[in-house]
């Protein structure tokens, strides 16, 4: 028995070129799913995307106008407020069913898109960025200034249509860095001083225990030691997933119950420029694992890997292309140190 093979719908040429608005909704409205084969299906999937971030910046758009417009009924006159009105949020929230902190965060979104970051707005309502990406980059800038938030977006616009919400928070965290590293380092105290653990039970019946505002490099570290060990078990006859493992290992050492690997502190690996490390720029490292750390912490790290074999890199500094490597071989002697 043969599958029967369907006449395939022919689509526009330029579908990828269409504009989202109405003519893009009528021509996705004639499409039959149906007789398109896997590469049409695809097209026509990303042109439902780039809708669906259009009319997603259309809606917040509204919400923004909302939030200086006064209550009123049917015919109420056309005005606005010079200041956000008070129930605004209490209004979106009633219309779309969402809760108080649901719809306060819809609205100060909005608000974000629309006055404090335009060129993001315009991007999502271009149809190039979704939802998440548009959120990924309103919420990596809120600690930033205005104008220094700005700045860290008109750095980005260009290449978030092509990069993962991922990329997109790792790069802008650098670039908060690189543009402001006064208020990174300050910020950064502020947050591990607001260190804590916190323990939550779940549906399932079982716990999940969070280290929140740890300092990045004990963190990585922690992580690199948890998988030695776990390596260290991971032997012939052993079922345990190397995640089962892991887990099992954080908690025989929380419990001071004996696990293999030793006591030694795991090392840490990143990458910082040389002018960062001798403390002439502040510009961030590399932790891997994890991503960018601010000038002190990279600097902190450095210090503690002293024995660690280092691997250095020479790049061109107009097209920052590797054009020689190479790892150390000797460590200065203590007279040489000194004369240093």
């Amino acid at each position: 028995m043969f599958d029967a093979v369907l006449e395939c719908q022919v689509l526009p040429e330029d579908l990828e070129m269409i504009p989202p608005g109405p003519f893009l909704v009528t021509v996705l409205g004639s499409v039959d799913a149906s007789r398109l084969n896997g590469h049409h299906l695809v097209r026509v999937m990303k042109a439902y995307a780039r809708l669906e971030a259009h009319f997603a910046a259309e809606k917040m758009s509204v919400m923004a106008e909302l939030a200086y417009c006064p209550p009123g009924g049917p015919q109420a006159e056309v005005v606005r407020d010079p200041v956000e009105v008070e129930f605004a949020s209490t209004e979106i929230g009633t219309a779309l069913h969402l809760t108080r902190n649901a719809a306060d965060s819809q609205l100060g979104f909005a608000l974000q898109l629309r006055e404090r970051l335009p060129p993001v707005w315009e991007l999502l309502h271009a149809g190039v960025i979704d939802v998440r990406r548009a959120r990924t980059i309103v919420d990596g800038t809120d600690h930033l200034t205005e104008e220094t938030a700005r700045h860290v977006v008109d750095r980005i616009v260009d290449a978030a249509p092509k990069l993962t919400t991922g990329q997109i928070a790792a790069r802008i965290r650098r670039l908060c860095v690189e543009t402001d590293p006064g208020e990174a380092q300050t910020r950064y105290e502020t947050a591990v001083e607001d260190r804590r653990v916190v323990i939550e039970s779940t549906s399932d019946g079982t716990a999940n225990l969070y280290a929140i505002n740890l300092p990045a490099d004990r963190a990585a570290a922690i992580k690199h030691r948890l998988h030695s060990c776990a390596l260290d078990f991971k032997t012939a006859g052993e079922t345990r997933t190397m995640d089962q493992l892991r887990t099992d290992v954080f908690l025989d050492l929380l419990e001071s119950n004996h696990v293999s690997g030793g006591p030694n502190r795991a090392m840490v690996d990143i990458t910082v420029d040389l002018a960062t490390l001798t403390g002439l720029t502040e510009n961030p490292g590399e932790l891997a694992g994890f991503g960018p750390v601010i000038a002190d912490i990279a600097r902190q790290v450095t210090a503690e890997q002293e024995k660690a074999e280092w691997r250095w890199a020479v790049t061109d500094p107009d097209t920052t292309q590797v054009i020689h490597t190479g790892t150390t071989t000797r460590r200065p002697t203590t007279a040489l140190k000194r004369l240093v």
